[in-house]
């Protein structure tokens, strides 16, 4: 199998951020976030 990897493109930010979400509700179950789902989606996409 081949890898390849690219930069990420603007039309991934919503992708982006998602695995953000879900990785930083995994591994810090009990964190609570000062920003919601929306507003951490929003700031991804301004990268």
């Amino acid at each position: 199998m081949t890898v390849r990897l690219r930069r990420a493109a603007p039309a991934d930010a919503r992708a982006t951020a998602d695995v953000w979400l879900r990785s930083f509700a995994a591994a810090l179950p009990t964190v609570v976030r000062p920003r919601s789902d929306d507003e951490v989606r929003a700031h991804t996409g301004t990268w």
